[in-house]
């Protein structure tokens, strides 16, 4: 199976740090998880320790397309495609 990483963002509108940790349990009953990220995007919390677990974990691989290759779809479109 793939490894699947959890991110849990928005923590900065978490209440309690209580409420966050409840939730990693939740999701820890439904699955194995290679790591676990609390992360606030608006304010680059946890980013970088993420990007950096990505990037180990990525396996090199050459390119599926050709870089000088366009497209005409959105980014949530192409994300859709790969997903």
């Amino acid at each position: 199976r793939p490894p699947v990483t959890l991110v849990l963002n928005k923590i900065d509108k978490a209440s309690e740090m209580r409420w966050v940790t409840s939730r990693e349990r939740e999701f820890k009953t439904h699955g194995q998880f290679d790591g676990i990220f609390y992360t606030s995007a608006t304010k680059s919390n946890g980013i970088v320790k993420l990007l950096e677990h990505l990037k180990r974990r990525a396996k090199p691989r050459p390119w599926l397309y050709p870089s000088e290759l366009l497209t005409t779809m959105s980014h949530t479109e192409q994300v859709t495609q790969v997903v």
